[in-house]
């Protein structure tokens, strides 16, 4: 699985540039959200606190994806010599982890493709 298509590099326009996912990680992200509870009340001359205010902290999990992505100047470059890519970069994703979702390197490849940088390409 891999995706081509135009794109320009260094002003030079390759026709059949060649997109394939070569690392793929998911983590939690797992943060501290803190919250006012009971906010503080305060004397009637404004400036004394009579109650502190109560605060609230939780855990957040959020998931994160995020895929390295190899971009080679076509398919034929990519299969003579695999550590000829041009340039690579990490994409960041939303990954849905459900029973009903597609494998996580499909969802990568769909998220790319919903990138404008990339959405005149098409899977290979």
């Amino acid at each position: 699985m891999a995706l081509q298509g135009l794109q320009n590099f260094k002003g030079i326009e390759l026709s059949n540039a060649y997109l394939r996912i070569i690392n793929f990680n998911y983590f939690v992200d797992n943060h501290l959200e803190t919250s006012i509870k009971t906010p503080a009340i305060m004397e009637e001359d404004g400036f004394t606190i009579k109650t502190e205010a109560v605060y609230e902290s939780n855990w957040i999990k959020k998931p994160k994806s995020e895929c390295l992505v190899k971009v080679f100047k076509d398919k034929a470059a990519r299969d003579s010599d695999p550590n000829s890519s041009l340039y690579e970069f990490i994409f960041k994703l939303d990954l849905s982890i459900s029973e009903e979702s597609e494998n996580p390197i499909k969802q990568s490849y769909l998220a790319i493709k919903s990138d404008e940088r990339f959405e005149n390409f098409i899977d290979v």
